[in-house]
């Protein structure tokens, strides 16, 4: 989901619960900030060192149908996004884990959807073997054919 207002933070070295704080601390520099996730491992509940960070957007008491007024809305935001990546990309924290920091609407997919989308893209082994498998039985399948002929040429001009 595109989301114009968030940044994606990676490179958090023992990540723990007192990260979100210090991330709070470090992120709300450029804006109030709405939410801050990070990122657990499903399997054993440990912080995998990404996170993502959500400013808070703020609502106009009467919104405004303009596309001007929209587009200039969008402009802050994009501005405010641009301003945290290029400043805290790179920044090395006291903890010695080197911050990256990028957009958070940048095309991002997971392990296991890429892993899923090269098997798609591959033929399965099986499907391989078995390709290789009939070949191999159309090759010998065509020899045996062409011996058959052979002989049987053989056994007219004898005749």
């Amino acid at each position: 989901k595109r989301s114009e207002n968030s940044v994606y933070v990676a490179g958090l070295k023992n990540a723990t619960k007192d990260t979100e704080e210090k991330l709070r601390h470090l992120f709300s520099a450029f804006g109030k900030i709405q939410r801050i996730t990070l990122y657990k491992n499903a399997n054993t509940g440990k912080y995998k060192g990404d996170a993502l960070v959500i400013y808070q957007i703020r609502k106009k008491q009467q919104q405004e149908v303009h596309n001007s007024a929209s587009d200039a809305a969008t402009e802050e935001e994009d501005t405010a996004v641009t301003s945290v990546c290029s400043q805290l990309n790179g920044a090395v924290l006291p903890c010695g884990s080197t911050l990256v920091v990028q957009p958070a609407n940048f095309e991002y997919t997971s392990k296991k959807t890429k892993q899923k989308q090269q098997q798609q893209q591959k033929p399965s082994q099986e499907h391989q073997q078995h390709q290789i498998h009939g070949n191999k039985t159309a090759t010998n399948n065509l020899q045996q054919q062409h011996t058959n002929d052979k002989q049987h040429i053989s056994s007219l001009s004898s005749a």
